[in-house]
């Protein structure tokens, strides 16, 4: 989905990166619109002509792997213990889950297309940021669809399971500046 500010902002929302909070937020602005078929604005480029900020949220790799085994992998059949999480981690590349377009790279599905992103853990400040570099004001992020039963993602993870996030996504990791 995307949400666009008509010559200002196009959101494409991400899941898992707290993209229904920030579409429910801006799709408060006035003028605001959803387009469910975002990637009819991507593919033709009209946007560029425009002039609009483009921005997707993105959030650290180990935290989504956690938020993605609690929502898809336990649906798909893994269990919920650390080894568990630990075989989920190992076989999610190779899952074809269509999220992840590119190997070793979460984010691809929208952020070839930005020319700024969010990051999940200071969404608040950088959507402060993208709405004052757009001349509008900053507005307080609505909570919504907030995982439940998820304890803090970093005790998830023990060296092993680093190693494996590290060794799958550490290119894109680094260049987003994200480290465990």
């Amino acid at each position: 989905m995307a949400l666009i500010i008509p010559e200002k902002l196009i959101y494409l929302a991400h899941p898992r990166t707290a993209s229904k909070a920030t579409s429910v937020t801006l799709g408060q602005i006035p003028g605001a619109f959803t387009e469910p078929q975002h990637h009819r604005y991507l593919y033709n480029l009209e946007y560029k002509r425009k002039g609009e900020l483009v921005a997707t949220t993105v959030r650290h790799h180990g935290d989504t792997m956690v938020s993605w085994w609690i929502h898809h992998g336990q649906r798909r059949g893994y269990g919920d213990s650390l080894d568990e999480f630990t075989r989920f981690l190992r076989e999610f590349p190779e899952s074809g889950f269509w999220l992840v377009p590119t190997p070793g790279r979460l984010w691809d599905f929208h952020l070839p297309w930005c020319n700024c992103f969010m990051r999940f853990e200071t969404l608040q400040e950088d959507l402060d940021w993208v709405l004052g570099n757009v001349g509008l004001e900053p507005r307080k992020l609505l909570r919504v669809n907030q995982t439940k039963g998820k304890h803090d993602w970093r005790s998830y993870y023990n060296s092993e399971r680093k190693r494996i996030v590290e060794d799958i996504y550490g290119e894109e990791m680094r260049e987003l500046g994200y480290e465990f």
